[in-house]
């Protein structure tokens, strides 16, 4: 018998799991704001089968359901690079995985897409379950941002009453568009997600499109399913919109969620976490965090950090009065220009600011202890300007040090696990400064603890940072401990 060596060598594939995944895009292309959405097959071994993309920016016009296919890679860090290919080109993006502890991970963050730097969007898996019309039925509460046709800042926030019969009704919503506020604006509308292809073939996607019939014109919508809420049993929906931009038409594009039947003033109390990126009259971004308290007696006091320029400002911002409508509309008396909240749940929601700025952001209320350990994975929101960064990373909390690494994709380059190091410090009321003295934004932040390993942080207090970013971030992992409490590893 011959024998003969041979050596065998095993490549690490794609650490993406089998499946359908939903992906979400909003940024900025040299002819300003841009957004997109789409679904794909991911089959493990790096090929992309029945991919779906839809786009929409300033310079347009709408590209909808284009049929694509393609390819997906991972470097040794799990970033990764994937290409779609079309009739009308390639569409190619960086992501970087979520950490996971099995390390085949079902999503990720979304760092670059087609040279354009300044952006983010995420990956997720879809539930295939959720693609009938008839699973969308339930209180929607929804959060849409992106630009007017002349470039300035537009938001809406509201509700809607889905009927799983292709009706929208009950709605009411807030819209600002630079600084031109339309409030308690009520409509109705309609959606499909069609069963079938134009050829008959089964839709496989969870695309569907609606349309909100509104006193301020009809807003049209691409939408993907993504999830299944477990609470409400109800679908997540990724939201594009499908109309040129124009003048009365801005572009928008954001996620609407299922949310409690019903709400009440005590659907707000104690403690909450405020997060706001809105844009000043110089075309710099404005970030605010800060506590928000509210009591029994509907009175509210918010305490902050502002960011504007670069400068971190402590802040006394508002105190006054509130009051929760069924819908879950929040409207808050004191100040200047107070926003206007949409709940989502109890001590959650999305916030509009009322003035030029077009702020926009999350309430979160406060969980758990206000503790900092371990390893958290922390990215930055949708940005309002071209030139802001967009990062996503990880970084880990020591006994008062910090360490970690982060992918940072700016208007110039983008930097692929850049080494972080610094110390933090914090104090009784969740409050923390975090100085980094090597890596990402060296200097000091501002954060603010949400729960237990979770926080909302402002970057470095840098005079010469006209784009100053929000970040959020959470545990990767949560351990029982032998001693007994949850630890973050």
């Amino acid at each position: 018998m011959t024998t003969k060596p041979f050596t065998l060598v095993i490549y690490p594939g794609p650490a993406l799991r089998r499946g359908r995944y939903v992906f979400q895009f909003q940024g900025f292309n040299p002819g300003g704001a841009f957004a997109a959405a789409g679904s794909f097959v991911a089959d493990e071994f790096g090929t992309i089968g029945d991919a779906v993309l839809d786009t929409n920016g300033i310079i347009g016009p709408p590209v909808t359901n284009l049929a694509l296919s393609g390819t997906y890679s991972f470097d040794a860090n799990n970033l990764g690079t994937m290409t779609l290919t079309g009739p009308q080109g390639n569409a190619t993006f960086r992501f970087a995985l979520y950490p996971d502890a099995n390390s085949v991970s079902t999503g990720g963050r979304i760092i670059e897409f087609n040279g354009i730097k300044s952006g983010t969007g995420f990956i997720a898996t879809q539930d295939v379950a959720a693609f009938s019309t008839s699973r969308i039925i339930h209180n929607y509460t929804f959060n849409f941002v992106g630009s007017t046709a002349s470039g300035g800042r537009a938001a809406a926030v509201g509700r809607l009453t889905a009927d799983g019969l292709g009706g929208f009704s009950g709605g009411v919503m807030d819209m600002n568009q630079a600084g031109a506020v339309s409030a308690s604006v009520t409509f109705g509308g309609s959606y499909d997600l069609p069963a079938t292809n134009t050829n008959g073939t089964p839709a496989t996607n969870g695309r569907g499109t609606a349309s909100l019939n509104t006193p301020l014109g009809t807003f049209d919508f691409t939408f993907y399913i993504q999830n299944i809420d477990a609470i409400t049993n109800a679908p997540v929906l990724i939201f594009l919109g499908s109309d040129p931009v124009s003048a009365t038409l801005p572009l928008l594009s954001g996620s609407m969620a299922p949310n409690a039947e019903k709400f009440t003033d005590s659907s707000l109390i104690g403690k909450l976490i405020l997060g706001t990126t809105g844009l000043t009259s110089a075309n710099h971004p404005d970030i605010t965090v800060g506590i928000l308290t509210v009591t029994s007696s509907r009175n509210y006091t918010l305490n902050a950090d502002e960011n504007s320029d670069g400068v971190i400002t402590p802040i006394n911002i508002a105190a006054g009065t509130y009051h929760v409508e069924a819908s879950g509309r929040v409207t808050l008396t004191g100040g200047n220009h107070p926003p206007v909240l949409y709940l989502t749940g109890t001590n959650s929601g999305y916030v509009l600011g009322t003035d030029g700025n077009v702020s926009t952001g999350t309430v979160t209320g406060r969980t758990g202890p206000l503790s900092l350990e371990g390893t958290l994975s922390v990215s930055t929101g949708v940005p309002v300007t071209a030139n802001q960064e967009n990062d996503y990373g990880i970084l880990t909390f020591g006994t008062l040090n910090v360490t970690g690494s982060m992918n940072i994709s700016s208007s110039t380059n983008f930097q692929p696990n850049m080494p972080v190091a610094g110390s933090y410090s914090l104090g009784s009321d969740g409050r923390g400064t975090l100085s980094i003295i090597s890596g990402l934004h060296t200097g000091a932040s501002v954060f603010y603890l949400i729960g237990h390993s979770r926080l909302a942080l402002l970057n470095s207090d840098n005079a010469g940072d006209t784009a100053p970013v929000l970040f959020s971030g959470g545990c990767i992992h949560f351990v029982i401990s032998p001693r007994g409490g949850v630890t973050c590893r």
